[in-house]
């Protein structure tokens, strides 16, 4: 009974929670019923429409699946899955043995209209390959985005705007969290900001596919051998966000109230990130299985990397950025060497979180928090850098995407990651305690074949200014490469008006980059272009195959024998054309002549008895026979064709139907001429 609850209550409730988790979602937490559900439910349907409706309406019955399919699309996610094309395919091959099984139990195959129905297929993939091209390329309309999960980060506080909370008297050394089990190199991340509206880094709300604000219930996946095992005991309770590692498989709460807490846990599948959006006052102490990979590779591998194709919120632009990651990428050709760049810039700059180090009387002046474009301006175009990971985080980030590379800030804890933050080094299970004091903020930039890589651009905490070093530092400027002399030219007429053109800062020329979708749309054409080659290829084949067995119909064998193929092109044309329904097999060629329609029928009775006068007739037809005979074929072909659209007779002048020898070898003997050729053959 207790299982049998829990599948009803499931039942009703997984799809709230389907639609409220982030795509893909596994088999655990019920997730499951809703596919089986929909799975049987179709089957079920279809069954029963085939077996209750008549025979004329039994195809209705294919509208089960496809509800089925277009449900699972709605209740799906925005973007499709990467092995969603393997899936489509294997479906489509199995509908189709299914239908050529049925068809040849039913003893209702024809080869000929199967190759119709394939061609008709393929026309219609390029056609939607093509258009799909052309179409603008945007993400589905699914249920789940018009179901706002009940956490928007747009309802709370920048997550930095509160970074020098921690360097404070009251949380400098007070234990934020204890972490066991962190793998080497990896951080703990508070949370992942990607828009910049040149006030405050904050998470964008209402995202889509890598929006740090795309926030849902965490869909439990299956955690394999690969996955490590953190266990976390968060003492900061003043924040909605959760520390976490890497990407979250599954999270394990210890507390009595573990089940409530699960169900306000919300996840960010593109950063990782956590929140939990309730009113919490004491200590958290959970587990995350997590895929934990290495989040710096070696720097001659992002040097040759290029920008990674992500799609990020707007950032605001600082002018005193813009010329700093100008001036300090010079020479860099990749968006890796550029990332590089602008860390190894920036680190030449000064520690300084405004707690100790120059007062309101030095020469540097007083180091203010925050973060906007007028704090960053004092940064990069005061005398000298002086800030803490905050300023310089976030001074990165915007010379990145100044750039055009895709950069996020992050904030949380990095042990072992330079010396703005983070203890050095944790013991050797991997067990680290944080406190205020080793609050820390870095980049990630995204680099084709890396993902999100972190730089750590803060200087080390022991680089202090002090009275001697408060001598401006050289900064580089771009080498303009110097124009050769110009020979003298003989002024303008005064009568001219000319104005001089404006002189502007040296920036480096940035070729313009091909958007993705002219990549895309190019692709989808060269796609859709081959298979319309493709079809035309066949077309032309079936084409020349007809005119080359007509040509053979008419002038090879006796005369008896070309009467008898020149019966056998009529009934093509017919066929060809669809005027009449498919004759029985024991039909003569007179009760085949007789379904002909009313303008041709005369015609095609006198055909049928000139050759059943060939092939039964005590006289042998001569030759004259045989070209007279073929004289009036063409003059049936041609009354045939009248009236008729002219798609329509293209159509049946490119059906491959009539190729295709169909029927007994007794029935195929018929068309020479025989004891047994009283039928009209295949």
């Amino acid at each position: 009974w207790a299982s049998e609850s829990w599948l009803i209550a499931g039942l009703t409730a997984v799809w709230r929670r389907l639609l409220t988790a982030p795509a893909p979602v596994g088999a655990g937490g019920g997730f499951g019923l809703a596919p089986f559900l929909l799975a049987h439910v179709g089957a079920a349907v279809g069954v029963s429409l085939a077996g209750r409706l008549p025979r004329r309406r039994a195809p209705w019955a294919a509208a089960a699946p496809a509800a089925v399919l277009v449900a699972s699309l709605v209740l799906g996610a925005d973007r499709p899955a990467a092995g969603l094309a393997a899936g489509l395919a294997v479906g489509l091959a199995l509908g189709l043995g299914a239908l050529v099984w049925a068809a040849w139990r039913a003893q209702t195959w024809q080869p000929g209209r199967a190759v119709a129905a394939a061609a008709a297929l393929a026309l219609g993939a390029a056609a939607g390959l093509g258009a799909g091209g052309l179409a603008e390329q945007r993400p589905r309309l699914v249920v789940r985005d018009q179901i706002s999960p009940p956490f928007d980060p747009r309802d709370y506080p920048s997550p930095l705007s509160a970074y020098r909370r921690y360097l404070k008297a009251d949380l400098k050394s007070k234990v934020l969290l204890r972490v066991s089990g962190l793998p080497d190199g990896a951080t703990v991340k508070l949370a992942v900001m990607d828009r910049f509206d040149g006030v405050v880094w904050n998470v964008s709300g209402g995202g889509q596919g890598e929006a740090s604000g795309n926030f849902g219930r965490l869909a439990e996946v299956p955690v394999d051998g690969q996955a490590q095992s953190v266990d976390l005991e968060n003492h900061d309770a003043e924040t909605v966000w959760l520390y976490s590692v890497g990407s979250p498989l599954a999270v394990e709460f210890a507390d009595d109230q573990g089940r409530q807490l699960r169900e306000a846990l919300r996840l960010s599948p593109s950063t990782g990130a956590l929140a939990l959006p309730l009113a919490r006052t004491g200590d958290v102490t959970y587990t995350i299985a997590t895929a934990w990979q290495d989040y710096r590779p070696p720097d001659s591998a992002i040097a040759a990397a290029e920008s990674g194709a992500v799609a990020l919120p707007d950032c605001a632009q600082v002018q005193a950025a813009d010329l700093a990651a100008a001036a300090a990428t010079v020479g860099a050709a990749t968006a890796g060497a550029q990332a590089l760049a602008l860390e190894r810039f920036l680190r030449t700059g000064y520690y300084s979180d405004g707690q100790e180090g120059p007062g309101e009387g030095s020469a540097l002046g007083q180091v203010l928090a925050g973060h906007g474009a007028d704090r960053l301006t004092a940064l990069l175009g005061g005398e000298a850098m002086v800030g803490d990971a905050e300023q310089y985080a976030s001074a990165m980030a915007v010379m990145a995407r100044s750039l055009g590379l895709p950069a996020r800030v992050v904030m949380g804890f990095a042990p072992g990651r330079g010396g703005d933050g983070g203890p050095a080094e944790g013991s050797a299970d991997g067990s680290h305690t944080f406190t205020g004091i080793d609050m820390s903020a870095w980049v990630e930039v995204n680099l084709d074949g890396l993902g999100w890589v972190g730089f750590f651009p803060t200087p080390d905490r022991q680089d202090t200014p002090s009275q001697a070093q408060e001598q401006p530092r050289p900064r580089p400027r771009p080498q303009v490469a110097q124009p050769p002399p110009v020979e003298a030219r003989p002024s303008a007429p005064p009568d001219e008006d000319l104005e001089p053109a404006p002189v502007g800062s040296a920036r480096p020329a940035v070729p313009p980059a091909v958007p993705a979708e002219l990549g895309a749309l190019a692709v989808s054409a060269l796609v859709a272009g081959g298979l319309v080659a493709a079809l035309a290829a066949a077309a032309l084949v079936v084409a020349c195959a007809k005119a080359r067995r007509r040509r053979h119909r008419a002038r090879d064998g006796p005369p008896a024998q070309r009467i008898a193929a020149g019966w056998q092109q009529v009934v093509g044309r017919l066929r060809d054309l669809r005027l009449a329904p498919v004759p029985p097999p024991s039909a003569t060629r007179l009760d085949t002549a007789r379904r002909a329609p009313g303008a041709a029928r005369d015609l095609l009775v006198a055909l049928a008895g000139q050759a059943d006068a060939a092939a039964f007739g005590a006289s042998t037809p001569s030759d004259a026979d045989a070209r007279h005979h073929w004289r009036r074929v063409e003059l049936a072909e041609r009354v045939l064709g009248e009236g008729l659209s002219h798609w329509r007779r293209l159509r049946a002048r490119l059906a491959p139907g009539t190729l295709v020898k169909r029927g007994c070898p007794a029935r195929r003997r018929g068309e020479t001429g025989g004891a047994d050729s009283g039928t009209i053959g295949g």
